[in-house]
């Protein structure tokens, strides 16, 4: 392979966050998933799946249905309260297939089902993808990462190029740098390697350029997981041969716990915003307790 290699995160990384693509991901992966659930409608563990999500959803804190936090576009104090209105004594399955309602209210109500299933179920690992609590869902069903990459290819592949994102500089100048080296670019997003591609063609880039596009389909966990990782370097070594040297990998994402988690699995990472890619550090144990104490006394 060439000298070395550099590793893009895609969401949050390659563009300029907030943004109205954002909020648009989130509420198509929860549809997505909330379509799988309904393909199981005539499978004869059905009704008694849903009886156990309405009662899941009874004792669930409902504040957790909102929209997501990058949506600039909304009132999130006005949507709370219209959402509350209409969830009041809402079962999960009433939500699910709302009746007379306007058709407003039933795409509306649907979301917050969509948003509800995916929150109320436990992930298969502690810090994996939501969608992964699928596999939870009910064991009848056999679902697995090959249903959901189904549907989550199929209906939460969206057009970043509608949504204006644009390019985060910081990262403009890492891909510059690299193919001025000769360094091979990739990929490696919590989202699916659709999506990647189509944020690297929403900002202009030639999908080209990138050596691959690794997803967490293809990892089986995400980023924030140690096993994601070590996923990660066995695809590095079939792809590059088997004394592939993860010394030659430098890694960008703008979550610092994900860094982290790189980090302890010898890849050397960058913590992304849109001035700089900075050289991830962990924390001064000393400096932690200092500010937690600072914080206790400040109470």
């Amino acid at each position: 392979m060439k000298k070395n290699l550099i590793v893009l995160d895609a969401d949050g990384c390659m563009y300029l966050t907030p943004c109205k693509a954002i909020p648009v991901l989130e509420d198509a992966i929860d549809m997505s998933m909330l379509r799988l659930l309904e393909s199981y409608k005539n499978h004869p563990k059905y009704p008694e799946t849903l009886s156990r999500l309405d009662k899941m959803f009874e004792n669930f804190d409902k504040t957790k249905l909102g929209v997501s936090f990058h949506n600039t576009d909304h009132d999130l104090q006005k949507d709370s309260i219209k959402e509350a209105a209409l969830i009041s004594g809402k079962k999960f399955s009433d939500l699910v297939t709302p009746e007379n309602v306007s058709a407003e209210d039933k795409e509306k109500m649907r979301l917050i089902a969509a948003r509800a299933l995916l929150k109320m179920l436990p992930p298969t690992a502690e810090g994996n993808h939501r969608v992964s609590g699928m596999m939870n869902l009910e064991p009848a069903f056999n679902i697995d990462t090959f249903k959901i990459a189904d549907f989550y290819r199929k209906y939460a592949t969206i057009d970043y190029s509608a949504y204006g994102i644009k390019r985060n500089p910081a990262i403009e100048k890492v891909i510059q740098d690299a193919r001025k080296r000769g360094d091979a670019i990739g990929i490696y997003t919590d989202n699916s390697s659709q999506n990647g591609i189509q944020i690297a063609k929403a900002l202009g880039y030639d999908p080209k350029i990138f050596d691959f596009v690794y997803d967490m389909f293809d990892t089986g966990l995400t980023k924030k997981n140690n096993t994601g990782w070590e996923n990660f370097q066995s695809f590095l070594e079939k792809r590059y041969g088997p004394d592939f040297d993860c010394k030659k990998v430098k890694f960008y994402d703008d979550n610092k716990l994900i860094c982290a988690t790189a980090e302890k699995n010898g890849i050397a990472s960058y913590v992304v915003d849109s001035q700089k890619a900075t050289r991830f550090k962990k924390p001064d144990p000393k400096q932690t307790l200092l500010a937690c104490l600072k914080n206790k006394m400040s109470r």
